[in-house]
């Protein structure tokens, strides 16, 4: 087992509570919803923009993962976003498969992608080769990671199609 591999799963548990505390974050979002909410079609007032940013459970659960996360070295922030963006974005081999046969059998086009049968080392490096080159700053990669409502399902299902 590599290195890579060996790092990514010694991550599983603060992945897991990078999932919980993203989950109360997103709920603290939605209940302020509940509470404060916005008619269809139109834009949010100024005092409920001022209420959004002043609301004590959804600053407290921004903390709780900010804090959380920016405990983590860089390099481990790189690798949870990896799997954040394998989750998001790598296809499921039985679903490719299932897709294909599915094509095959009804005369439909099929186009084959690449990477769907990679290990989950090559996965993760083929990622952390690209992050990196981006060269963002942590906190930058914390606040995009956060920013996203859908971080609890892509860590889960990421950690799930590598198998961690």
């Amino acid at each position: 087992m590599s290195q890579l591999l060996i790092k990514a799963k010694s991550l599983v548990p603060a992945i897991v509570e990078t999932i919980n505390l993203a989950t109360r974050y997103n709920m603290a979002l939605e209940n302020f919803e509940l509470m404060n909410p916005i008619s269809d079609g139109e834009k949010p007032s100024f005092e409920h923009w001022e209420a959004y940013h002043k609301d004590v459970e959804i600053i407290q659960t921004r903390e709780s993962i900010e804090k959380y996360l920016k405990k983590l070295t860089y390099d481990e922030v790189i690798i949870v976003q990896s799997i954040m963006y394998i989750g998001r974005d790598e296809r499921d081999v039985e679903k490719y498969l299932e897709d294909k046969k599915f094509a095959q059998e009804n005369g439909g086009e099929f186009i084959e992608e690449t990477g769907v049968f990679d290990s989950p080392q090559k996965k993760i490096f083929e990622y952390l080769k690209y992050l990196k080159g981006q060269s963002n700053s942590k906190e930058d990669i914390v606040g995009s990671m956060i920013s996203k409502a859908s971080l609890p399902q892509y860590l889960t299902r990421g950690l799930s199609l590598l198998e961690l």
